[in-house]
């Protein structure tokens, strides 16, 4: 009697790493983090509005500044401060310490040498 062999069904995660792989072997690519980059990067191209609520969530978890923000949701400065506020969102500007301002006037003091 003859056994049936079964091929096993690979994980979800599995069959997406060896479509990575087999794209790297195929491509331009040296790793699978330039491969996911790049089809991010597809991704929020085709897609403005969500290319703007990444860069509004990515904000409001305080993971990018303000400036950046705006520069992922492919607005200039003033434009993003004002999608922001048709949000609802407040924009916070950090208080300055008397420390920290010293630190800065004593760098660009450094940097002008």
């Amino acid at each position: 009697m003859a056994m049936k062999m079964t091929e096993e069904v690979p994980t979800e995660a599995a069959f997406w790493k060896a479509k990575l792989q087999t794209i790297m072997s195929v491509g331009t690519w040296q790793t699978e983090e330039e491969i996911l980059s790049e089809a991010l990067d597809a991704l929020l191209s085709s897609r403005p509005e969500l290319r703007q609520d990444v860069a509004t969530e990515l904000y409001l978890q305080d993971k990018v500044t303000l400036s950046r923000a705006a520069e992922i949701a492919g607005m200039n400065l003033w434009q993003f401060r004002d999608h922001l506020r048709a949000q609802g969102i407040e924009i916070l500007v950090p208080e300055e310490t008397e420390d920290n301002l010293d630190a800065m006037i004593a760098s660009i003091g450094k940097a002008s040498m």
